[in-house]
């Protein structure tokens, strides 16, 4: 059976980090210039994640509309725990989506907030409220530092 991911979010947040780690790609990412499609064997079944590119909210809007009618098994929302700029993006890509009527397709919606590690160290960590993106579930990850099976846990 295959399953459907999206990781929304803009650049910097570690999306691409985390689908590197999902992936078992061991080298760097680079920043996404173009929509990425990884899939991969986990639990006994295919995943395809696809990794949306976009630095600015604009951007990642115009390549979700594009996308939109595919439905999406899980939706991953991924914002910088340290960084409230990354969670009012998810905020306005969220609205700026369902303004076009294009809301995104999927049967959960989770809001990951990323960087973990970083945030304890600082000691800030911005929350988010689930009801203005529809979501389900708030977990917190550190796609550089957590075990492989903690991440597997974000998939559907």
């Amino acid at each position: 059976m295959r399953k459907y991911v999206i990781l929304l979010g803009i650049g910097g947040v570690g999306k691409t980090t985390l689908v590197y780690r999902l992936a078992g790609i061991v080298n760097p990412p680079a920043p996404t210039k173009r929509p990425g499609i990884y899939r991969v064997f986990a639990k006994g079944e295919w995943y395809y994640i696809l990794d949306v590119p976009g630095q600015y909210v604009n951007d990642i809007v115009d390549t979700v509309s594009r996308i939109i009618h595919i439905f999406f098994d899980r939706a991953l929302l991924v914002y910088d725990l340290t960084r409230a700029d990354t969670l009012y993006a998810l905020y306005e890509i969220a609205e700026k989506l369902c303004l076009y009527h294009k809301c995104l397709s999927a049967a959960e919606i989770w809001v990951v907030g990323n960087k973990r590690d970083l945030a304890a160290r600082l000691g800030v960590e911005h929350k988010p409220d689930l009801s203005k993106l529809n979501a389900q579930r708030y977990v917190k990850i550190s796609a550089i530092y957590d075990p492989l099976e903690r991440l597997m846990e974000l998939l559907p």
